[in-house]
């Protein structure tokens, strides 16, 4: 069965390349008008994204690597979707059906639309794969869970799920280390870490690190071509919610007119702000990242001395076994 989930996978990667399938934008529209983060520009990156991994190269390198077998022992997995950015639990809904489970999925109030065109895409590929897939209101009858959420909601999942075998998500954000050497371009790309998806997943940069003395002008410049999200109501409405809590605060801050740069060595940063930190020395920075690795989805820099770093322009790419978190979903799967 392994064969015909690999080929339904393809064929759903390559509708999400047809730009002139009618169902396709009807989903993408159906979508912005059920959740105004969902614009059409964001939607086309996350079916960019699935286009160009859901390949039959792409998954069977995947399998390989991780040892994929055919499973004559199928389980239930319950998926407890987050709805952030588009379709951004399908990759757990991959890792399920690769290793031959089944997928039962709670999803999203945010994210149903696009995942429900994904299920009616892959049961279209193939009509079996109805019975690997469903969407469910409840999570129950099942083997395994993975659920993602915030610190808060993490700790209901334990409560409720913590009998089952799992994968509980929390919040994590990401950060970006410079030299003070990057080119306008480095920064433009980086310029798209930080505001791609408005800066709503986890991999998205949220805290920036530089070198002491840095000239942040040189930075607000090389992420200005970003400038147009202020455009976007909800997204204008927390820049201007933060700009005010910051000015009552007296924080010390630099105003972009599309972001706020803070200082402030928390990673996590609200929408709108980004935090900004100067350091004395590269082993102050990993010193950090050390101390705070439970928090940090993924490292932007191109400094030689940050091995694990992703490069600049980036971190919506990930390989297919890059896992979030760190947390091998293909080997907890392959354990039940």
């Amino acid at each position: 069965m392994t064969e015909e989930i690999v080929k339904a996978l393809v064929k759903v990667g390559r509708s999400f390349g047809n730009k002139d399938n009618a169902q396709l934008q009807q989903a993408m529209e159906s979508a912005w008008a059920h959740n105004k983060w969902f614009t059409a520009e964001n939607v086309q990156l996350a079916l960019d994204y699935w286009h160009s991994k859901l390949t039959a190269e792409n998954l069977q390198k995947w399998m390989e690597r991780e040892g994929v077998a055919e499973n004559t022992a199928a389980k239930t997995v319950g998926i407890v979707a987050a709805g952030n950015i588009p379709m951004v639990s399908l990759h757990d809904v991959v890792c399920v059906l690769l290793t031959g489970n089944r997928v039962n999925i709670k999803l999203s109030s945010d994210d149903e639309v696009l995942m429900k065109f994904f299920i009616r895409l892959l049961v279209n590929a193939n009509p079996l794969m109805g019975q690997y897939i469903q969407a469910v209101d409840k999570i129950e009858n099942i083997d395994a869970v993975i659920a993602t959420g915030s610190n808060n909601t993490a700790r209901y999942f334990q409560y409720y799920f913590g009998k089952y075998p799992n994968i509980i998500r929390k919040n994590r954000n990401s950060i970006a280390v410079l030299t003070g050497n990057e080119t306008p371009e480095t920064l433009h790309k980086i310029g798209f870490d930080i505001t791609s998806y408005f800066g709503k997943g986890c991999r998205n940069v949220t805290q920036v690190w530089a070198p002491e003395g840095y000239n942040w002008e040189k930075f607000i410049v090389g992420i200005s071509g970003y400038n147009d999200i202020i455009n976007h109501n909800k997204y204008a409405n927390n820049y201007t919610y933060h700009k005010a809590i910051i000015l009552m605060n007296l924080d010390k801050h630099l105003d972009t007119g599309f972001i706020l740069l803070r200082n402030d060595r928390k990673i996590y940063s609200p929408l709108g702000v980004l935090n900004y930190t100067e350091y004395k020395d590269m082993g102050e920075v990993k010193e950090f990242i050390a101390h705070n690795a439970d928090n940090i989805q993924c490292i932007v820099s191109e400094s030689p001395g940050l091995l694990e770093a992703v490069k600049p322009g980036n971190t919506q790419n990930p390989e297919l076994w890059e896992y979030a978190d760190g947390v091998n979903t293909i080997k907890f799967l392959k354990g039940l």
